[in-house]
């Protein structure tokens, strides 16, 4: 795996510490919080994208790991827009629109963030 420094840090075997960009993104990731409603599905969707924006960003992009991060930001995006397009007044039951894609979108993440940072 190849990265820059400004991501998450090193992953490379004896390195024991996170740098400071895994705790941040570690830290948003523990602040979406439960996904029960479409309000919690947005928010957890859109700051899913950003923190996936934020990795990408500190990546070569021949990184292997590069092009499953480029996914979950295509997939979180359409959920994004299926929430806000088909019930713009946030009435259908979040079971059949997007809590389910949303709660995916987050451990998504999470395991992105497992990998990249080290922690398997």
């Amino acid at each position: 795996m190849v990265a820059t420094g400004a991501a998450c840090g090193s992953s490379q075997p004896g390195s024991t510490a996170p740098s400071a960009s895994c705790a941040r993104e570690r830290a948003a990731l523990d602040r979406i919080g439960p996904v029960e409603t479409l309000g919690d599905a947005s928010r957890a969707l859109r700051r899913s994208i950003a923190g996936e924006r934020r990795l990408l960003a500190g990546f070569r992009h021949d990184d292997p790991l590069a092009p499953r991060i480029l996914q979950a930001i295509a997939a979180g995006k359409r959920s994004l827009v299926s929430i806000e397009r088909s019930d713009p007044q946030k009435t259908m039951s979040p079971i059949r629109t997007g809590a389910p894609d949303a709660r995916r979108a987050v451990e998504t993440l999470r395991e992105i963030l497992r990998v990249f940072c080290g922690r398997r």
